[in-house]
């Protein structure tokens, strides 16, 4: 065995780890697109149509009243506030909102999604607030929609080409022999 193979399966390994170590978290992008209806107390708008796209790391911690990696497509109320989210990664929840996300203020409204990153995440809550009534009109009917925006992971995607030229280095050898 030469030397420069010696070091090759040392190497390999190293790398295999520094790209495997680093495919463990990777933001994801879903957009929500939700419909809420029977609101109680004479709701002036029923029903409440609205579309967000949010990107977040299931694997990244807890995200506190972020209004960043946020957009609000559609939304057929007012909305005072900035476009905002938590991501509570004990719970497993996605709280969607304005900036007051939680604590509702005239304007505002608050979408609870439990499981966000799955294909079939379940929505926890819809409330909303109007300027002049001082308190929010909570759906008991909520359907949710989410759409996927994945793309591969470069993780994925470098081992796919190391096992590609694995191959090819094993088929060389064979030839060779």
């Amino acid at each position: 065995m030469t030397s420069r193979h010696r070091f090759a399966a040392p190497i390999l390994a190293a790398v295999f780890l520094a790209v495997a170590g680093a495919a463990q978290a990777a933001p994801i992008t879903r957009t929500y697109d939700f419909n809420a209806s029977g609101f109680s107390g004479g709701a002036p708008t029923d029903p409440v149509i609205g579309s967000v796209t949010v990107t977040f790391d299931p694997m990244g911690g807890d995200v506190i009243d972020q209004t960043t990696d946020i957009t609000l497509n559609s939304l057929n109320i007012a909305l005072d506030n900035a476009i905002a989210f938590r991501f509570l990664s004990g719970l497993n929840r996605l709280d969607i909102g304005g900036i007051s996300v939680g604590g509702l203020v005239n304007n505002d409204f608050f979408l609870g999604i439990t499981n966000p990153e799955s294909a079939m995440p379940t929505t926890t809550a819809f409330e909303y607030t109007t300027t002049g009534v001082s308190s929010a009109f909570r759906s008991s009917n909520l359907n949710l929609t989410v759409t996927f925006e994945d793309l591969p992971e470069p993780a994925a995607i470098t081992l796919f080409g190391f096992g590609l030229a694995g191959l090819g280095v094993a088929l060389r050898r064979r030839r060779n022999r």
